[in-house]
């Protein structure tokens, strides 16, 4: 460990060479793809400013499982926090790439040390954190013997009870990466241990949706956690691992449109509500969530309004036309086959994107007014030739003004020496 250490004080002295600077990243790049990297990482993740000097090779995981803590504040120790970071990103390239050097008797006790790891280093920073969750998914993927993973991570870290709240942003860290691990085909396991793996997660999606909305119930005030929520259900969405019907009456979709309002929660929202159109459009949600999204989805029209005219908020213009272009691809052969009544409000929604004077806004629209030209008037095999012929004279209005907005994207700007 003490040369793990020395190589640091090479990278961080004003006083290293090149030469030396080059050779000391090189050793700890080799050090990585080594046995003695294993015990190395977890006994500097155990490491603290209260770490006596002639104790720090020998803590290691007992540390971690008993609970050693982070000092809170600025570290006393000016290499700690790069170690911290070095030790978790060697430990989950470690349980990525050689996860065949562990005996399986071993799986448990890594386990344990892992998540301690990853309660102690919850409140961040957020690399670290991170890190390890990924490393704790990485090996939840690896073991067959572990596919109880999504219910054992929250009964460990919901009790006991009066310090679930401090775990928390732990535990919504591990359930984002959970299902993401699993489409991670950097790590060499078989085809069919996949597979189990995807199974497992998606066994608990109905947990996961109930301990979400006890989230947003109990702690809608705190940001940090509010925006975590969200990615978490964003997460769970985009792999299809969240039961329908329990979804559809949850409080989370109109967490998510309500979220859309707030500065400090809008990215996290749109994030989410992108993955919700999806969610409803793959075959994963009954007619109804479609029904359920697809109204709620076009009352954000007004707010893109005050996005472009009030606000002059690019990136919040830029948000909202990507959901309302997603929904208008995602769900244009359904409007066009079954729900008509909802084809020219969202149409109509797509053309406020398109009628953006940034060309990057309004270029997201194309795609749907190729679908949609199609579907109507091309080689689209969805509707009959008299419904064609219907839609073209319904979206006549709406084509015209598409096309009023390509002239305007067209023309040189006013100061324009052209």
């Amino acid at each position: 460990m003490e040369n793990v250490r020395a190589a640091f004080l090479v990278q961080q002295s004003s006083g290293s060479t090149p030469q030396q600077l080059r050779e000391a990243n090189t050793w700890l790049e080799s050090f990585q793809s080594t046995r003695e990297a294993w015990t190395v990482a977890d006994q500097l993740l155990s490491l603290t400013d209260d770490t006596p000097a002639d104790n720090a090779n020998s803590n290691g995981a007992l540390t971690a499982l008993n609970g050693g803590g982070v000092a809170n504040g600025a570290s006393r120790d000016p290499l700690l926090p790069s170690l911290h970071v070095f030790a978790a990103q060697t430990m989950r390239t470690k349980i990525v790439y050689d996860w065949a050097e562990l005996p399986k008797e071993s799986h448990a006790a890594l386990r344990g040390s892992l998540i301690a790891h990853v309660v102690r280093f919850g409140q961040g920073p957020g690399p670290v954190l991170t890190q390890l969750c990924l490393a704790v998914a990485t090996m939840a993927l690896h073991m067959d013997e572990w596919r109880t993973v999504v219910p054992d991570l929250i009964q460990a870290l919901t009790t006991p009870a009066e310090s679930a709240t401090t775990k928390l942003p732990c535990l919504l860290e591990l359930l984002t990466v959970l299902p993401e691990e699993a489409e991670n085909f950097k790590v060499a396991v078989l085809p069919k241990q996949r597979e189990a793996f995807r199974q497992a997660v998606s066994a608990a999606g109905e947990q996961v949706l109930q301990l979400l909305g006890q989230v947003h119930a109990q702690c809608s005030t705190d940001l940090s956690l509010m925006n975590r929520t969200l990615r978490t259900l964003a997460s769970w969405l985009r792999h299809a691992s969240l039961p329908p019907s329990p979804l559809l009456s949850s409080p989370l979709l109109p967490f998510a449109f309500a979220a859309t309002a707030s500065p400090e929660l809008f990215d996290a929202a749109a994030d989410a509500l992108v993955e919700l159109v999806h969610y409803a459009h793959n075959g994963n949600a009954p007619e109804q969530l479609v029904g359920a999204v697809l109204p709620e989805v076009l009352k954000l029209q007004a707010q893109y309004d005050a996005a472009r005219w009030e606000r002059e908020d690019e990136d919040e213009a830029r948000a909202l036309c990507r959901i309302f272009t997603e929904m208008g691809e995602q769900y244009l052969h359904l409007l066009l086959t079954q729900r008509p009544e909802w084809a020219l409000p969202t149409a109509a929604a797509v053309l406020r994107g398109a009628s953006h004077p940034d060309p990057e806004i309004a270029e997201m629209t194309f795609n749907f007014w190729y679908i949609l030209s199609e579907e109507i008037a091309g080689s689209g095999r969805a509707l009959t030739e008299a419904q064609k012929t219907e839609y073209r004279q319904q979206f006549s209005e709406t084509y015209l003004r598409l096309l009023e907005a390509l002239r305007a994207l067209a023309q040189f700007p006013p100061d324009s020496d052209s």
